[in-house]
């Protein structure tokens, strides 16, 4: 396991004309087995978190949501119960990264896919619907699947991470292997190595 601890908001950061410090990149992120771990409400350095490339300022700023597996469980076995235990257990947190125009690109294609799953699973439940038979049934609840699917393809395709868990302070999400090396890369390089302090001889 590759681990480093998270640094802090670079102080060397250029003021703006107000005197007040622009929104750079934090080092408020550190890699973390196959995870990149995200301080809550900072701003990731200009690195495509699906390539890894840099893209020009391509910033965005996304409200990440996560609930517990547990609650899920709970709202299986017992609806209401559940239902309010993920409104008590659900965390939130604000994250600033960068996404390239290839990424955009699959991000998307991913909504597309998936709504248009779900568009078909829709015709199908009103056409079943409309048949009023035994094949109509068969056709709503067909319909109905492919509608849930969709709606799910086009909750996951279309993001460039996958939200593994809210702790403390930090947000872990798995991006791909080339993603998390550039952001490896770029943490390594970024480091500020004090220079060494001079041994006072005792003869001057």
């Amino acid at each position: 396991m590759n681990q480093a601890t998270p640094g802090s908001v670079n102080p060397y950061a250029p003021p703006t004309a107000d005197g007040q410090p622009l929104q750079t990149a934090t080092m408020d992120f550190y890699r973390e087995g196959d995870d990149l771990v995200v301080r809550k409400e900072s701003a990731l350095p200009d690195i495509c978190l699906r390539t890894g490339e840099p893209t020009g300022g391509r910033m965005r700023t996304k409200k990440l949501s996560w609930i517990p597996p547990w609650t899920v469980v709970v709202f299986v076995l017992i609806r209401i119960i559940g239902i309010i235990c993920m409104l008590v257990a659900r965390k939130t947190a604000n994250v600033t990264f960068a996404l390239s125009e290839q990424a955009e690109a699959k991000r998307k294609q991913g909504l597309q896919i998936g709504f248009g799953v779900a568009g078909v699973g829709l015709v199908l439940v009103i056409a079943g619907v409309a048949l009023e038979s035994d094949g109509g049934v068969g056709a709503a609840l067909v319909g109905g699947i492919a509608l849930f699917v969709g709606l799910i393809l086009a909750a996951v395709l279309h993001r460039p991470y996958q939200l593994r868990k809210m702790a403390g302070d930090y947000v872990y999400l798995r991006i791909k292997p080339v993603a998390l090396e550039a952001f490896e890369a770029y943490r390594a390089q970024s480091q500020v190595v004090a220079a060494p302090v001079p041994s006072q001889s005792p003869f001057g």
